[in-house]
């Protein structure tokens, strides 16, 4: 035991301290205005403004008793703060019973500071800590929220540090018109430091009872998850019902890379009943993947094995499967501007009824990028080849291959111009690029090739520099046309911050020859000699203000407005300081039948966020359909933050299943309550008015 003070007095066995007293035995430290040590007995007594420093905790108090041989002793009105969580416990008592406890009287806990009259507490007649386990049991505790008790049990215990440990969780409670009251109590197993688990008990008054599963690993070279769920006999539909998915991504010998993402649901309706968003109810399939990947120098090859479960002609047995799909690719330098371009591929097309197919395709591609201060110019010209090998399902009927080759050809050109603007603290740079696309492909019929995974999607500007205008290659689109585009930029410079603060891209394809490769041999070729218009734009202000978009238009239509263009997409994003956001979007597409337009799909999608002071934000968003005149998402509420605890109200409306003949759209409107206290987690209440 080492004492340092202003005044030291030492009689016999006794030692006086006075005036800016410290002292120091093992790990702890103490300060104090008076001390007196008795060495016979090895007693410390404390006085006047006392400070104890303890290894995760600190106290203040006015008095303090401490046995030097032992380490235990009492401090009277302790003000104890716990240094992992910066909570506080203030008592009438503090006895430190054995070396790594101590026992607290008439105890008040809050993670507020200062402590004296926090937001919240809870007030216990005992609470007693574990140093060694970082524990405190809280006995005949009330749940103050400022001086009014809400809330009184015999028990409740919590950890003093912030690492994870086994335990019970708070549970969620929600009523639901749907699922009647549901409650989910969950509890965390802590297994080791890489593995834990939660398990969970889901009780739904109108479902039944949900068992619930998820398992986390963390290695050095693997990360895996695993969650289930199990619903047995549900009260409604007498069936029972699952959903499990897994994941796991990591490192292999020989360095190989791999990644499992497997999914799969008992029927098909339980996502959208049990899940949350219309996007993730609405899915047309379940995903199921297995990938493997390795490097060889500037060659990449994969192979991924996906599995889809059909949602909406649920499991139905003709859905196509890739198990596996091959790749490989990567380009190499051969000599000086001189570059070869590999892609290849080979695709198992697995079902369980209807014929299954093989396919087998390369592209080598020789290019030449001429760089130079006019511009740049790169030539393009290779050959791809396409196997097919057609399996039927029946065993006696013979099967089938034929193979494709196509070659093609391309050039690219593109310049750019520019002038600067310095108007001293700030400056703007304009550049003005002019691109040509030129491509060829002859044509080869195709008509005995299969439609595997091909589509023609709709195109859009970054589409016009495509080799391709199908989205697969089961169809190698006849080509012998010319892209021109404009894309003029202006960036500004102010101080040290640099941004694009607007830019407008143009652009269109001139057709040559009519286009006769079409993903069905009854339909007529294409003799239209230009495509549509497409365009896209950003105007940035500010860099917390950004308006974006792109849209089609056919120059033929009789106007250049909104009913008449084939594609329509806008985008709003602002961030201002202060902590409030904004972004919305409207989406609009339109298709056309002799001339006349039908709206096809018109969208709006709106997110706000408002700080409306330092500690309260409101918040709302919606998703509504323009066609049908429906909302598709709502929500709104408000968020209080206030450091050691807040709250949060939430509204949510969201669309399941639209009208259908004589019923009526299935919604869902659920009413969230959430109440969070620092160390004590969150509490959420849920209700379906």
């Amino acid at each position: 035991m080492i004492l340092e003070a202003r005044e030291l007095a030492i009689e016999g066995d006794r030692i006086t301290a006075e005036g800016a007293v410290f002292g120091r035995q093992g790990e702890r430290r103490m300060w104090a205005s008076r001390a007196d040590y008795d060495r016979t007995n090895d007693e410390l007594d404390l006085f006047g403004d006392v400070l104890l420093l303890d290894p995760g905790y600190f106290i203040l108090a006015p008095e303090a008793h401490v046995n030097t041989r032992t380490r235990l002793g009492s401090v009277e009105s302790p003000r104890l703060q716990l240094l992992d969580s910066e909570a506080w416990l203030l008592a009438d008592r503090l006895e430190r019973y054995r070396s790594q406890r101590f026992r607290l009287e008439a105890a008040c806990y809050t993670a507020c500071t200062p402590p004296d009259s926090p937001p919240w507490s809870v007030r216990s007649s005992s609470v007693y800590v574990n140093q060694q386990s970082h524990f405190a049991h809280h006995w005949n505790s009330r749940f103050h929220l400022g001086p009014v008790p809400v809330f009184y049990t015999p028990y409740f215990g919590h950890y003093t540090d912030d690492d994870r440990h086994t335990g019970l969780l708070y549970p969620d409670i929600e009523f639901s018109g749907r699922r009647g009251t549901d409650i989910t109590v969950p509890f965390y197993w802590n297994i080791a430091p890489q593995l834990d688990a939660t398990l969970g008990v889901r009780n739904m008054t109108a479902k039944g009872a949900m068992g619930q599963l998820e398992l986390r690993h963390l290695g050095p070279d693997i990360r895996s998850r695993f969650y289930g769920e199990f619903l047995a006999n549900d009260d409604q539909t007498r069936e029972d019902r699952h959903y499990i998915e897994a994941e796991q991504a990591g490192h292999l010998p020989l360095g190989l890379n791999y990644r499992l993402d497997a999914r799969h649901v008992s029927d098909a309706e339980y996502i959208s009943f049990f899940g949350n968003g219309v996007a993730e109810g609405s899915a047309r399939h379940l995903t199921s993947g297995l990938s493997l990947s390795r490097a060889f120098g500037p060659y990449r090859w994969s192979t991924d094995f996906t599995y889809l479960q059909d949602l909406q002609d649920f499991n139905a047995p003709d859905t196509r499967q890739e198990l596996p799909r091959m790749t490989l690719r990567g380009e190499q330098t051969l000599a000086g501007p001189l570059r070869l371009d590999w892609d290849s591929e080979y695709v198992y097309f697995y079902r369980r009824e209807g014929e299954r197919n093989h396919r087998l395709f390369a592209d080598p591609t020789l290019s030449l990028g001429l760089q130079s201060s006019y511009g740049s110019l790169e030539p393009r010209a290779g050959v791809h080849w396409t196997g097919y090998r057609v399996v039927p399902q029946s065993g006696t009927a013979k099967r089938k291959s034929l193979t494709r080759t196509v070659p093609h050809a391309s050039l690219r050109a593109s310049s750019e111009v520019l002038r600067l603007f310095d108007f001293g603290d700030w400056a703007l740079r304009h550049s003005v690029q002019p691109e040509l696309f030129y491509l060829y492909v002859p044509h080869r019929d195709q008509s005995e090739v299969p439609v595997l995974d091909t589509s023609e999607p709709p195109l859009g500007f970054n589409d016009l520099f495509d080799m391709n205008r199908f989205s697969g290659i089961d169809r190698i689109g006849d080509a012998n046309q010319l892209t021109t585009a404009l894309t003029t930029r202006l960036d500004a410079k102010a101080g040290d911050r640099v941004w694009e603060a607007a830019s407008l891209s143009v652009g269109q394809i001139r057709y040559f020859r009519d286009r006769r490769v079409s993903l069905s041999d009854q339909t007529d070729p294409d003799t239209r000699g230009y495509s549509n218009l497409f365009a896209e734009w950003a105007l940035r202000p500010l860099p917390s203000a950004e308006l974006t978009g792109s849209l089609e238009y056919d120059p033929d239509r009789p106007a250049f407005a909104l009913n008449q263009m084939d594609a329509f997409q806008s985008q709003l994003a602002i961030t201002p300081p202060g902590g409030h956001s904004l972004k919305a979007s409207y989406l609009r597409r339109t298709g056309f039948s002799d001339g006349e337009s039908v709206n096809q799909t018109e969208e709006v999608d709106t997110q706000a966020r408002v700080r409306l002071t330092s500690d309260w934000e409101a918040f709302g968003g919606l998703r509504r359909s323009l066609k049908f005149g429906e909302n598709l998402e709502r929500r709104g509420g408000v968020d209080y933050h206030a450091g050691c605890w807040g709250i949060r109200l939430a509204w949510e409306d969201r669309l399941l299943r639209q009208a259908s003949g004589a019923s009526a759209p299935d919604r869902e409107t659920r009413l969230f309550l959430t109440f969070r206290f620092r160390t004590l987690g969150d509490y959420e209440f849920a209700t379906d008015p």
